[in-house]
């Protein structure tokens, strides 16, 4: 049961955000109680939680398998990935979620700044990760990599508010930045 509500959780977060979310909506939406959530779930931030958990775990594997049927060749094909992975109409629901949420940790730190600071440790994780890889450990420059990681964020961030109106080129340019790694 325990699973079930999880995974009717992660639905409605991603069908509704979390913005406003209140248990007994939130538990006649997905066909239980109130009651029931708090039993094996305690609170709904501890809901919350645990279903950003397994989104941020989505979002890791949207990545990979998405990088493992591109043929990846440089640095900058990573990025392209990356890209691609969120400004897909398929992943707008995932990628605006963590938008809101990443949104809600500054406006309210207390009650998400723990959820903003885990989203941004995930993705970083996974870019790090996959860049030093393609780059190499001795060819490995933390800061580059790092701003790149914080900039490809930034410039995804922009062209989901911007509806896809972003600035012209601007993902070539973070693939050449990346693949300047190499060198």
């Amino acid at each position: 049961m325990k699973e079930q509500i999880l995974a009717r959780t992660i639905e409605y977060l991603l069908e509704f955000g979390v913005s406003g979310l209140s248990l007994r909506p939130l538990a006649k939406k997905i066909g239980t109680s109130d009651r029931m959530i708090l039993y094996y779930f305690k609170s709904k931030d501890l809901l919350v939680q645990e279903a950003v958990e397994q989104l941020a775990e989505m979002m890791v594997s949207q990545i990979h398998q998405r990088c493992e049927a591109s043929d990846l060749k440089s640095p900058g094909d990573f990025v392209a990935c990356v890209w691609d992975a969120f400004v897909d109409l398929g992943s707008r629901p995932l990628a605006v979620l963590f938008l809101e949420l990443d949104l809600m940790s500054l406006r309210d730190p207390s009650a998400f700044g723990e959820i903003g600071k885990f989203l941004m440790g995930e993705w970083s994780k996974v870019v790090k990760t996959n860049l030093t890889l393609l780059v190499g450990e001795k060819k490995n420059d933390v800061q580059a990599i790092e701003a790149l990681s914080a900039e490809l964020l930034g410039a995804i961030i922009h062209h989901l508010v911007s509806q896809g109106n972003s600035p012209k080129g601007t993902l070539k340019r973070l693939q050449a930045r990346a693949d300047c790694l190499r060198t």
